[in-house]
């Protein structure tokens, strides 16, 4: 009973090293089959990336040769010729803001006079409008001035002047102030006639 129970010992200390042994094996295999797959994961990442990593190099490329392209025809455009470094083009940039500047603040200054030429300009035409009106007032307030000297004038001549004389007078008016007295006639206004008893004490007189 003694040796069967030793032996029984004897196997399950063996059956717990062999499975230890196995167990021990199996963890290296899965480290390695792990460190593997890392490994395999990562050249696959790396391919991934560097595949990329080219596509973005090649289409930066591009842009940047377009860019480029377009930034001469605009240079040139301008007027702007061999440019060799970026500072250059930083230099022309700077000129370009300063114009820039410069020519709003003429703008400006135009537009402010402008709007200063508009409004003198409606104060003319609003004057000329008004002219025709003045004129004639101006015109009607010369011609009562000249009717006014016209029969002051015929008045004093009737009153000094003989006949003889007046009708010779008469003669030497020009034909517009004839115009004149024409229309002084068809007035309210009469000239004054001299009376008889004047008359004959002046040829008694004589």
């Amino acid at each position: 009973m003694t040796k069967l129970s030793n032996d029984n010992l004897n196997i399950c200390h063996f059956r717990d090293c062999l499975l230890g042994k196995e167990d021990q094996q199996l963890l290296n295999s899965i480290n390695i089959d792990l460190d593997q797959f890392r490994q395999h994961n990562a050249m696959e990442l790396n391919k991934i990336l560097k595949t990329k990593v080219n596509c973005l190099e090649n289409n930066i490329k591009i842009l940047l040769e377009d860019i480029i392209n377009l930034l001469k025809l605009r240079t040139d455009g301008l007027g702007i010729e061999q440019l060799e470094r970026p500072v250059q083009l930083i230099t022309y940039a700077n000129d370009i803001s300063s114009k820039h500047k410069e020519l709003r603040s003429k703008v400006a200054t135009l537009e402010k006079e402008i709007a200063e030429y508009n409004y003198e300009n409606e104060k003319l035409n609003l004057i000329l409008q008004s002219i025709p009106t003045h004129e004639h007032h101006l015109s009607t307030l010369i011609h009562s001035i000249n009717d006014n000297t016209y029969s002051t004038l015929l008045a004093n001549m009737n009153i000094s002047c003989t006949p003889a004389e007046y009708s010779s007078y008469s003669n030497q008016i020009p034909t517009s102030s004839y115009d004149i007295v024409k229309t002084e006639r068809k007035s309210s206004f009469t000239i004054p006639k001299k009376e008889k008893k004047k008359t004959s004490d002046l040829d008694s007189e004589m």
